[in-house]
C-alpha cells in the first residue's frame, strides 16, 4: 500500500522540503557545485522531480537551484534514480541504504551515478528536515523508524 494517498499529497511535501533543500545555508551550494540535473521518478503514486543544480539553473532568490515536477525533464538530466515513493519517503528520513537499494533494484539508476552518490555525505543534514517538513504539514503519518516517535 502507498504511504502517500495521491500525487498531490507527493508534490506538496516534495515541493514544500525541496524548496528547504536547495535554500539550505549548508547543504545548498554542496548540492550546487556538483553542477548536476538528478531526476527522480517515484511510482505509486507516480510523480518525476527533476532537480537542476547547474549554475545557469533558474533560480529562486536565495535558492541554489531549480526544480521541475513536470512529466518531462526540461532539462537535460545527468542522472536519474527509479524508485517508489515509499522508499524515496524512507530514504529522506534516513532509513534506507542506498548503496543496498540499488544492489537488491528497489532502486534503478542511470547516468553519473558515482558523482550523485558522492552528494550523499552532503545531504545527511536533509533527513531531519524531511521529517519536521512532515511534522509542519501535518503529514505525521509518514514518519518512520525513529522519526515516527513524538517527541513531547
Amino acid at each position: 500500500m502507498a504511504v502517500f494517498k495521491d500525487s498531490a499529497e507527493f508534490q506538496n511535501v516534495f515541493e514544500t522540503f525541496i524548496k528547504k533543500a536547495l535554500a539550505h545555508e549548508r547543504v545548498g551550494p554542496k548540492l550546487a557545485a556538483s553542477g548536476l540535473v538528478i531526476q527522480f521518478v517515484y511510482a505509486d503514486p507516480s510523480a518525476v522531480l527533476t532537480v537542476n543544480l547547474k549554475p545557469e539553473a533558474p533560480k529562486e532568490s536565495g535558492s541554489f537551484g531549480a526544480y521541475s515536477f513536470a512529466p518531462e525533464s526540461p532539462w537535460k538530466v545527468d542522472v536519474a534514480f527509479s524508485q517508489s515513493s515509499d522508499l524515496g519517503n524512507r530514504f529522506w528520513q534516513g532509513q534506507v541504504n542506498v548503496i543496498a537499494a540499488l544492489a537488491k533494484r528497489e532502486v534503478k539508476a542511470s547516468g553519473s551515478i558515482t558523482k550523485a552518490l558522492a552528494l550523499i555525505p552532503a545531504i545527511r543534514p536533509m533527513y531531519k528536515v524531511y521529517s519536521d517538513t512532515l511534522r509542519e504539514l501535518g503529514m505525521n503519518h509518514l514518519l518512520v523508524g525513529e522519526n515516527a516517535v513524538t517527541v513531547p
